[in-house]
């Protein structure tokens, strides 16, 4: 294949409508017969989505149209616009029971003026505490819904480095905070300028497009241990120490770049 022959496509984030939108573009591309030309798909935040579902389900260079919307077109679809996917599972619904219940807990006996003051405040304090600890696991949350509603696979949450790779590279990419650059997951190699060469190791896919959508105020930073990935090469954060670098502090792809095409 000549180069200028070769296509590279990038998805866009915004939630589930990058998500819908991302689909069309790549049921296009293969109605048309230009998958075949597709050299790799990279995407940010709700283009991950889509492009790790693709990954997960076939090989996009040499599938043809009835198959791309049987196996991924109408399975995605249908969960998106009729299930959801961080609202879907019962983990979900019940966490943000008990989210709303510890909330209401904290206020209730002020409200209602239940007690005396010095009896009050220590129990909101330590009922606040519980709420914040709570809070703050909605990006776990939203990963375990994420592998239980689209990144699995006979009962098992799909690896990164089961991603199909054999002919394309489907490229997930978020931001790391501390270096404010890009990181690259895919099915056979992870990148950042920051960090270095790497390896997918045992990360979950789930896990990889959490972080690439985890766009800042939804979501807090995703902390991924680096040990896994075994990065190789000289780190190039700008004076960082070893403590800096055991950890990837991921959020959203689209606040390094939103059109995913770095």
């Amino acid at each position: 294949m000549k180069p200028e022959d070769r296509v590279a496509v990038t998805l866009s984030g915004g939630g589930h409508r990058a998500t819908l939108f991302g689909l069309g573009a790549l049921m296009y591309l293969v109605d048309c017969g230009a998958n075949k030309r597709v050299t790799s798909i990279a995407s940010v935040s709700g283009g991950s989505i889509t492009n790790g579902i693709v990954g997960q389900t076939l090989d996009f260079k040499n599938t043809d149209g009835a198959a791309f919307r049987k196996n991924v077109a109408v399975p995605l679809m249908t969960q998106i616009a009729r299930r959801g996917s961080f609202f879907a599972p019962v983990l979900t619904k019940i966490y943000l029971v008990l989210l709303f219940a510890t909330g209401l807990l904290a206020v209730v006996p002020f409200i209602c003026a239940l007690g005396e003051w010095y009896v009050r405040l220590p129990a909101f304090l330590a009922v606040l505490l519980i709420f914040g600890w709570m809070f703050a696991q909605r990006g776990r949350v939203c990963a375990y819904a994420f592998k239980k509603t689209l990144f699995s696979q006979n009962g098992r949450g799909t690896l990164l480095n089961q991603l199909n790779k054999n002919s394309l590279d489907h490229v997930i990419c978020a931001t790391e905070l501390r270096s404010a650059e890009e990181v690259c997951f895919s099915g056979s190699f992870v990148y950042s300028y920051g960090f270095g060469h790497g390896e997918p190791g045992d990360l979950e896919l789930a896990s990889a497009v959490q972080a690439s959508a985890c766009f800042p105020g939804g979501f807090p930073p995703s902390r991924l241990p680096a040990d896994r990935h075994r990065f190789t090469g000289a780190p190039n954060i700008p004076d960082g120490s070893p403590a800096e670098r055991r950890q990837l502090v991921m959020t959203d792809g689209g606040v390094y770049d939103n059109m995913g095409d770095q």
